[in-house]
């Protein structure tokens, strides 16, 4: 009988083979597991897809759904249990924790660090979490207060640093602890104090990303719509994180994020056409997606979503079985349309594409 690293690599391996071949169905499990515990949350984000709520209803993941997923841990390389809220408001998001990490060494997860008490930074270091993102977006409590409503600059810095110390007191490595930054027009200018921020902690790792559009206040706020600003806060972040030896973790430039729900209503809309030349195209030879064929995204009702980009239902864990859902008619004839070039309209500007072999 196979250990759990054996059926890992040779899941891994065999996955190798169906990155060439794309084939509708799948011998293997997924390597990538995205677990929304909760669509809940405890503040009010001025870019959160909440501001806009076109699809999404809030909820809990209950306990009974998690352990569905767990045999499944046995193949991922890494499972990332949040999503669209605060997993910490899950009442059972530490016992997930801890049941995931029997299964898996590749637990992962963002936070928005308003909740780490004493107790809950010791089961993040006890149970051997890899990897915990604190979303932080601002350099400075002024601009953080504006964009993250309902949340406290002090606090949240205290927070971080509970969790650096009790680390440290433990004797650990693990978690590594990642700031991430939402890159909008109103905060591009810290992104140098953002990058001091992790200095002073010793983060020596910060990911910035762009904000999803999906109405007309966030489309302002894209960064696509300020290239040349983009590009001179790039090149100075890039310089700085150089000078602190800090890995800044840059989006392409050339990247956009709109959420499917604005696509489908905004498309013909005579604003949004104005771009529609550099947004809306194919993915051009060579390049394709391998998420259908890796990742597995469940919603906290259960529903299966090919990534985190739609909202298109594969099926659902607590109605169905994985390989009902996993080579379900809804997954074979998706994966046909990305294999044949048939990208869905919310693909567009997600970074993605990949070349064949992967890369």
């Amino acid at each position: 009988m196979l250990t759990t690293p054996q059926r890992r690599r040779v899941n891994r391996g065999i996955k190798r083979i169906e990155d060439r071949l794309m084939p509708p169905a799948c011998r293997t499990r997924p390597i990538h597991m995205f677990v929304d515990v909760t669509s809940r949350c405890n503040i009010d984000c001025v870019m959160c897809w909440r501001q806009f709520a076109f699809h999404n209803a809030f909820g809990d993941m209950p306990l009974e759904t998690f352990k569905k997923l767990l045999p499944l841990m046995d193949y991922c390389e890494s499972v990332v249990l949040q999503g669209s809220g605060e997993p910490f408001v899950n009442p059972h998001f530490l016992e997930m924790l801890e049941l995931a990490s029997q299964h898996t060494d590749g637990i992962r997860f963002a936070t928005n660090g308003t909740i780490m008490p004493q107790r809950h930074a010791e089961a993040l270091v006890r149970n051997k979490i890899r990897t915990v993102m604190v979303s932080l977006d601002a350099g400075t409590r002024e601009t953080y207060e504006k964009i993250r409503r309902k949340s406290n600059w002090d606090h949240v810095m205290g927070n971080i640093e509970r969790l650096v110390k009790t680390r440290e007191q433990m004797g650990a490595t693990l978690p590594e602890i990642t700031l991430e930054f939402v890159l909008m027009k109103s905060n591009i200018h810290e992104l140098g104090d953002y990058i001091r921020v992790a200095h002073r902690f010793g983060i020596n790792y910060v990911g910035v990303r762009h904000i999803w559009i999906f109405g007309e206040a966030t489309r302002q706020e894209s960064m696509f719509m300020y290239p040349q600003l983009m590009k001179e806060e790039f090149e100075k972040a890039a310089q700085l994180g150089h000078e602190l030896g800090i890995i800044v973790d840059l989006p392409p430039q050339s990247e956009v994020k709109i959420a499917e729900d604005y696509v489908v209503r905004e498309l013909n809309d005579p604003i949004l056409n104005k771009m529609s030349e550099s947004l809306f195209v194919n993915p051009g030879p060579g390049k394709v997606c391998h998420e259908p064929w890796r990742n597995y995204w469940v919603n906290w009702n259960g529903d299966i979503h090919p990534c985190c980009h739609t909202i298109r239902k594969m099926g659902n864990v607590n109605e169905q079985s994985f390989s009902q859902i996993w080579n379900g008619m809804a997954y074979q004839l998706f994966r046909e349309n990305i294999r044949a070039g048939h990208y869905p309209k919310e693909c567009i500007g997600c970074r993605n594409l990949q070349t064949p072999d992967g890369k």
